[in-house]
């Protein structure tokens, strides 16, 4: 297989994402009324965890925080950021609240060019507060043998389990 320039990924993966996520999406909205026909996207996003099925969100509703290069004048801090400004994406998250969710991200600039980021990554907080209360796990499991404590083993295994009941 001929390996792919950069532009020729984007269109593979954008093609992907419309034939799946993005046209199935749109039509179903222009039927239900919610967008108009043709569509104007300037941005589509799948989101991955949130649900049984993949949650896609168009244009406005595309949450992210975002370090862009952008080609404009001078600009304030707090000044809006269109995308037609917008020459080059550095770097792309989720919002906080989008976390432990994965995505795929397209934004349209330059008249008819597509910017695509995407982490598949799903659970990372949780994962982050799992490898916390295991680090926790191991000191208290480590003292209690330093120790000598008479603690039996199978308390300490309760008291963690009791954390995940307490964490759902």
């Amino acid at each position: 297989m001929d390996e792919l320039s950069p532009e020729d990924f984007t269109k593979r993966v954008l093609d992907q994402a419309f034939k799946f996520w993005f046209t199935p999406e749109v039509v179903s909205r222009q039927k239900a009324g919610t967008l108009p026909s043709p569509p104007v996207l300037v941005a589509a996003q799948v989101i991955f965890g949130a649900g049984p099925k993949p949650v896609v969100r168009l244009n406005e509703e595309v949450k992210g925080n975002a370090r862009l290069r952008i080609g404009a004048p001078e600009m304030k801090v707090g000044e809006p950021v269109t995308v037609d400004m917008l020459e080059h994406i550095q770097l792309f998250e989720l919002p906080k609240q989008d976390a432990n969710f994965g995505h795929l991200t397209a934004f349209r600039y330059g008249g008819n060019r597509w910017a695509v980021t995407f982490d598949f990554q799903q659970n990372k907080v949780t994962a982050a507060d799992l490898v916390a209360r295991a680090s926790q796990f191991i000191s208290a499991a480590r003292h209690s043998f330093e120790t000598a404590s008479k603690l039996p083993m199978s308390t300490i295994c309760s008291a963690h389990a009791n954390s995940w009941q307490e964490r759902d």
